[in-house]
């Protein structure tokens, strides 16, 4: 269901926005030492670094799925069946926004150190809410291999596809269907080029890079 998929993709961004929103909340107020005199955590720099991209990545990405969303409501109203193009951006808004969240939460657990243990913080439930996003409506990683499978059957590559996008679907179709069951990550990885390209192509922005848990072992 494409309607599902925009509200867990919003979901699971909202998941992450409130954790890093209070999370920064604390760190605003928790003194550590300085050379100068005592400063925020916030201050560190991995922290300061991290809420700086976090922002910016979640911002773009809340974007590309409002921008699905407005595409997917004008078939919606009209009562017919969405383009190909409005459904693989959907797809896409689902995947990147469920594991942008996983990544960009996971990273901020491994910088707050035991203030991630404790309850209430919302770190206790969180991993486990974008966990189950990633899996309803769709299961992200056999969303990524429809999208790669896809691209895989198109006689041409996109125009705006990437050197790396070409050279992923070179690799994939010289060694046919032995090739597909061999290398799984190149599989995963072409679909995440299909997902950067389809949001670079329709709200272009900051780099949103390549998730923790698509990224080959």
């Amino acid at each position: 269901d494409m309607g599902g998929r925009i509200t867990v993709a919003q979901h699971a961004l909202e998941q992450a926005l409130t954790l890093f929103r209070r999370t920064r909340a604390h760190t605003d107020a928790k003194l550590c030492w300085g050379p100068k005199g005592n400063v925020p955590l916030t201050q560190i720099p991995q922290l300061a670094t991290l809420y700086g991209r976090a922002e910016a990545k979640l911002k773009r990405v809340d974007a590309f799925v409002g921008e699905c969303q407005r595409q997917l409501s004008v078939h919606v109203r009209k009562s017919e069946m969405p383009s190909v193009s409005v459904q693989q951006a959907v797809a896409c808004s689902k995947v990147v926004a469920v594991e942008v969240s996983i990544d960009l939460c996971f990273r901020l657990k491994q910088e707050v150190g035991s203030y991630a243990l404790m309850d209430g913080t919302g770190f206790e439930y969180g991993a486990e809410n974008l966990q189950a996003c990633k899996f309803a409506e769709g299961d992200s990683r056999i969303l990524l291999l429809k999208l790669a499978r896809d691209t895989l059957q198109s006689k041409e590559a996109a125009p705006t596809s990437s050197a790396r996008e070409r050279e992923l679907l070179q690799k994939l179709r010289e060694g046919g269907a032995a090739a597909w069951q061999a290398n799984t990550e190149l599989v995963y990885e072409l679909g995440w080029e299909v997902i950067t390209r389809t949001i670079d192509s329709t709200t272009p922005g900051v780099p949103v890079g390549v998730p923790a848990t698509l990224s080959a072992m």
